[in-house]
């Protein structure tokens, strides 16, 4: 297919920060044929950690230098005036707009760009009051809705959503970057561990649909029969200096550790030797997928599409949000039970093949992209 012939994307998003969602752009830009396609992204406010790599690569990435909470483009009519142009100038012929003040704004900036066709890939409603009315308002201009399992497939629907336009795709991981040698022992050292300490792990914004509450007060119970137990949060958000208050309360900060934000994930996850994850809300949680490929073995809860990710009592434990006495109780079984670990490590890896290659997420997407466009 020559160049004249190629199908011309742009992602809109806020940020491509580190995150699971930035990360799902990030691959899908990369992974499309370049043949079929030309892809470019364009972020509202700044670039971000995969923005900077994808530029750095040679991809085409914008920004609207939106100062401040990139979300205030509601007040800054140039910026928005700005992205109408681009989509116009580079004849853009799918925009595909992410999350819900993005795809907004991504969607109407497409309707007066007159892009062909506008598509919308959300991971959950975050704004329950006006996100489904806006979503209804836009549904006639929009050519599908992506989500990444049938819990959010659900919610949108009971939200108003037309459950024909909506497509299921579930999140790929990056095998091959994934498959590359750690250092494990490198963080233990830098964070002061011993070989035989277990470390807990989490890696996710530190808000409050995340549940690191729950968390620690998980972690509370288990610490004082398991001296040698510790963990790591790794991730940064608003309600960071509140946790750091729960965990002195607790008389844990010799226990559990903020790392914030960090790029060396790959070595992060080889230290975790059991992933918690307690989220109250999870879309698909690509950190789990990822965490079983690694063969890390996980104690998370039964919110969202995170059932449809980790297989109870096979590659992991679920636990009802909120009750601490078995989620306590998973990750103790866990810690006393290195060949349990080692098993559900080993069923994780080869679920997380079975189902979530990245190859398979790329032709959706290619798929749907050539759908949509006819």
């Amino acid at each position: 297919m020559n160049r004249s012939h190629k199908i011309h994307i742009m992602h809109i998003l806020g940020k491509l920060q580190l995150g699971g969602s930035e990360k799902l752009v990030s691959f899908i830009v990369e992974g499309l044929d370049q043949d079929q396609f030309e892809v470019s992204v364009c972020c509202i406010g700044e670039l971000g950690h995969y923005g900077e790599e994808l530029r750095d690569q040679g991809y085409m990435v914008y920004s609207l230098d939106v100062d401040g909470k990139w979300w205030k483009i509601f007040q800054n009519l140039n910026a928005f005036l700005k992205l109408v142009r681009l989509l116009k100038s580079h004849k853009i012929d799918i925009v595909n707009a992410h999350l819900f003040i993005s795809g907004t704004v991504g969607r109407i900036a497409g309707i007066l760009g007159r892009v062909p066709a506008l598509v919308h890939t959300t991971h959950n409603i975050m704004y329950p009051k006006i996100e489904p009315l806006v979503n209804k308002l836009l549904e006639p201009f929009t050519k599908a809705v992506v989500v990444d399992s049938e819990a959010v497939k659900k919610k949108l629907i009971t939200a108003g959503q037309s459950p024909e336009k909506i497509h299921v795709i579930y999140n790929g991981i990056d095998t091959v970057n994934l498959s590359v040698k750690s250092s494990p022992s490198k963080i233990r050292n830098e964070l002061g561990f011993n070989k035989d300490d277990i470390i807990l792990g989490t890696i996710s914004h530190l808000e409050r649909y995340k549940g690191h509450d729950f968390l620690i007060e998980s972690f509370a119970r288990l610490a004082p029969k398991y001296p040698n137990i510790y963990l790591i949060l790794i991730g940064d958000g608003s309600l960071r200096e509140t946790y750091e208050e729960s965990i002195s309360r607790f008389n844990l900060q010799n226990r559990i550790r903020l790392l914030g934000k960090r790029p060396d994930l790959l070595d992060l996850l080889s230290t975790i030797d059991i992933m918690v994850h307690p989220s109250r809300w999870e879309g698909f949680g690509i950190i789990l997928a990822e965490a079983m490929y690694c063969r890390i073995p996980i104690v998370s809860t039964d919110r969202g599409g995170i059932p449809e990710v980790v297989s109870h009592n096979e590659c992991g434990f679920i636990a009802p949000f909120g009750d601490v006495e078995i989620f306590s109780e998973y990750i103790s079984r866990l810690i006393t039970s290195k060949s349990l670990r080692e098993k559900f490590g080993e069923s994780g890896h080869k679920l997380a093949c079975e189902k979530f290659p990245m190859s398979q997420m790329i032709n959706s997407y290619s798929e749907l992209y050539h759908s949509v466009i006819r």
